[in-house]
């Protein structure tokens, strides 16, 4: 993994870095605050004035990184929602599958799904972060 980093471009650099921490301290607080407090430090935590980064290169960081870290869908989610704010919907969904109940997050933007796909899965959306 260091060896990918160190032969990507500074830009790409800074942009891994910023993924990871934001990635990190979303998981860190989901694990100590309760929903409706997070909702209020990430909606407060939201940059002013953001720069410009590639969505492609946001989603292809915010995986890689997500996998490696075994982050789940929620913070890869919020992460991705964190950099694209208002272009962007949240989605969390519910299914039931074989007695068991699970829940998805996923990011979408004019119907497409940006990170969070799960083809072989039908989660009813529950609710929507605009």
């Amino acid at each position: 993994m260091l060896k990918k980093f160190f032969g990507i471009s500074y830009n790409e650099k800074v942009t891994a870095i910023r993924i990871l921490t934001r990635m990190s301290l979303i998981f860190f607080m989901l694990k100590i605050l309760r929903f409706e407090y997070f909702k209020k430090w990430y909606s407060h935590s939201l940059p002013k004035n953001k720069k410009a980064i590639d969505q492609n290169l946001l989603i292809k960081y915010i995986k890689s990184i997500g996998s490696r870290l075994n982050f789940t869908c929620l913070p890869q989610a919020l992460t991705l929602k964190y950099f694209l704010n208002s272009q962007t919907e949240l989605i969390i969904g519910v299914q039931k599958q074989n007695e068991k109940f699970e829940a998805h997050a996923w990011v979408q933007q004019e119907n497409e799904i940006l990170i969070g796909e799960s083809p072989n899965d039908h989660f009813t959306p529950i609710w929507t972060w605009k």
